[in-house]
């Protein structure tokens, strides 16, 4: 669950990462193809490398209940509000 959760909040940091004004909304408008792919191909190598079985076994992971899936990935997300603060701070000018 903690890998789940890593890896949303670094794919949260990349749309994040793309405005440097603060504001939720600057972050996810846009429409930049290359990180839809990057995205899209961060969710899929996830959900490989926790679903099938055999590569789960080479990183030593158990599958995921659906109930802890949506608590990694609230995690992830929740860690926008901290990224976006961050950059709210620095646009105020605050240390």
């Amino acid at each position: 669950m903690t890998f789940v959760a890593l890896i949303t909040a670094n794919a949260v940091l990349i749309l994040s990462s793309r405005s440097l004004l603060p504001g939720p909304w600057r972050a996810l408008r846009g429409g930049n193809r290359a990180t839809c792919w990057v995205l899209a191909g961060t969710l899929l190598a996830l959900v490989v490398v926790t679903w099938v079985p055999a590569v789960a076994q080479v990183f030593a992971f158990a599958p995921l209940a659906w109930g802890y899936w949506l608590t990694a990935f609230g995690i992830g997300a929740a860690s926008f509000i901290v990224f976006e603060s961050v950059k709210w701070r620095g646009s105020r000018g605050m240390p």
